[in-house]
């Protein structure tokens, strides 16, 4: 079997050379036409039982996967939005009177999958043994105690990049995102809960158990950096590309950018500092509206089984969030598995945080949204 990333021998047929060929970008590709299922499970003999419907964020599924899930008897039909917010947004309505939203599983970030629980928009996930393999750092977000609704499909880290040439002592706090010394020369995540949790942590407090009132006083204290200058903006995408460059010194990032980064920029370093970094996942949920949710059931149990999971953690640069996930990597990709961006060690697992949000902070991060909006990197 080819790697994570490799063309499959059985088919002839790559993701990546699939968006090539076809002319699409990736809000346009669907996989699981009988064609293309075809195409990608030549040789398989095991019939088609049932289709399971998915939407994913943009490259998040390994070149093997859809023969490989045609297989175990699923006819996958998977397609990508461009951006989460704008998805949940585009079919809030259908959402909201439980109407099929055109997926039997959707993948969204934590903060669209925090909306969409919190609105009762998804169906609870009746699969003990998925939920029992989540890893005891992801098990227990604040949007979904225990996993009821969501299971995590893959995670990475965030904290501080920094380039050796620039900083060739590196930084090992929170703290250093506020300090003058890096004045004019920090990039903070567009993202609210990545920037509102290292202000948490910079002032020595727990984002996974944020109040109203903590999320407010993080929002006045980056405002402030801003203000002065020591924030040069903030990035959606481009933060690590800012500190390879040189146009910022510190940034914040995740572990999986950083890692693609290296391949063209080796000197940038990640860091989680000594007072905590935050962990961030994709989740796939169930709508209440979908229509096919046994086979939902059957797809979310597939993708957070390890070897399956380890080969997107290898695939997209990420931490696989499933228990064996890491020990099947080894058998699958030597280099990710030793890299300690794709498997954090102990002492940094007991330093990631979940971010806390409820709808009490909702304020705080659409505040923090406006501020980034008009200050972009």
């Amino acid at each position: 079997m080819a790697g994570p990333g490799e063309p499959n021998p059985s088919s002839g047929l790559t993701r990546r050379g699939f968006l090539r060929g076809a002319g699409l970008g990736a809000a346009g590709l669907a996989i699981g036409g009988p064609s293309l299922l075809a195409a990608c499970s030549r040789g398989s003999a095991k019939p088609v039982r049932s289709e399971v419907r998915v939407v994913n964020q943009p490259l998040m599924l390994d070149d093997n996967t859809p023969g490989l899930i045609l297989r175990a008897g699923l006819n996958l039909t998977y397609s990508e939005y461009t951006d989460a917010a704008t998805f949940v947004a585009q079919h809030r309505a259908a959402f909201a009177a439980h109407r099929d939203v055109g997926a039997d599983v959707v993948v969204l970030p934590d903060a669209q999958a925090a909306q969409l629980v919190a609105s009762q928009w998804v169906r609870a996930i009746a699969l003990p043994g998925a939920r029992a393999r989540v890893l005891p750092a992801l098990a227990n977000p604040a949007f979904d105690p225990g996993r009821t609704f969501s299971i995590p499909y893959v995670s990475t880290m965030i904290g501080i990049a920094y380039d050796t040439r620039r900083l060739p002592s590196g930084v090992d706090s929170a703290g250093a995102l506020f300090d003058s010394t890096y004045e004019g020369k920090v990039v903070l995540a567009a993202d609210p809960a990545a920037t509102l949790g290292f202000a948490m942590l910079a002032s020595g407090q727990d984002p996974s158990k944020v109040t109203a009132a903590q999320a407010a006083a993080a929002v006045t204290r980056v405002r402030a950096a801003v203000a002065s200058g020591q924030v040069r903006g903030f990035a959606t995408t481009n933060a690590v590309d800012d500190v390879a460059s040189g146009n910022a010194l510190l940034a914040l990032a995740r572990a999986a950018d950083v890692r693609t980064a290296r391949v063209l920029s080796p000197h940038v370093r990640f860091v989680v500092p000594r007072e905590g970094g935050l962990l961030s996942s994709t989740n796939m949920v169930i709508p209440v509206g979908a229509r096919s949710v046994g086979a939902a059931q059957r797809f979310i149990d597939y993708m957070s089984s390890p070897d399956p999971n380890a080969r997107l953690s290898s695939f997209v640069n990420v931490i696989s969030p499933v228990a064996g996930g890491a020990a099947s990597l080894q058998g699958i990709d030597v280099k990710a598995a030793a890299d300690p961006l794709i498997v954090p060690p102990p002492a940094v697992w007991k330093r990631l945080r979940i971010w806390g949000a409820t709808s009490e902070t909702a304020s705080a991060e659409a505040e923090l949204s406006s501020l980034a909006a008009s200050h972009s990197a």
